[in-house]
């Protein structure tokens, strides 16, 4: 729970900051040093800066397949950098019946060049199957994001979730209930048991 109100703060504060037009350097969501392998010393998680600018590695990844067949891919919008960075999860809009990963692409890029990662998912769509087909793709995202996270250079536990539209409203759902079994019912083999927390 402390984790979970740590990055609402977080979010709280970066959002009221950038809406008043101040350049930031948080370490509000700073964690213990990590290891660094080559030095032996400690390794501090990069700062989140949102007028830093940083060059992106954009890939697509096989993100699950959905019940009606259809392949739901991934868009990965990773800062090259040192890192590990803050991560998000972007939620695509589209009145629950059209659009995809790419809906929200100039927005992912931005937030993305300033230091996070940015992983956009394709959600199932309401032609394909109803309620609660979606929020289940966005729990399953969440979990698979957080074991995916540090092979594209980014830190788990400061992961964030943004819908737009009805992608919001997906992502209300999701923080709502991160433990609903309707919601958490697609199976994660990295991680069996992991709530979308």
């Amino acid at each position: 729970m402390e984790t979970e109100l740590g990055r609402r703060g977080f979010l709280k504060k970066l959002t009221a900051l950038g809406a008043a037009g101040v350049p930031v350097v948080s370490t509000l969501w700073s964690a213990p040093a990590h290891s660094n392998s080559a030095t032996g010393g400690p390794l501090m998680k990069t700062a989140y800066d949102p007028a830093a600018r940083f060059e992106l590695k954009v890939s697509e990844v096989e993100f699950r397949r959905a019940t009606s067949g259809r392949m739901l891919m991934a868009r990965i919008y990773q800062p090259q950098g040192v890192g590990p960075f803050p991560t998000l999860l972007d939620l695509h809009g589209g009145a629950w019946n059209n659009k995809d990963r790419g809906a929200n692409e100039p927005m992912d890029r931005a937030v993305a060049a300033s230091g996070m990662l940015v992983v956009a998912v394709d959600l199932t769509l309401a032609p394909d199957a109803p309620y609660p087909a979606s929020v289940q793709d966005a729990n399953y995202g969440v979990r698979w994001l957080k074991s995916k996270a540090a092979e594209w250079n980014a830190d788990a536990v400061t992961l964030g979730v943004l819908g737009s539209s009805s992608g919001g409203h997906v992502a209300e759902l999701l923080g709502m209930r991160p433990r609903d079994a309707r919601y958490n019912a697609i199976p994660l083999g990295a991680s069996p048991n992991g709530i979308a927390l």
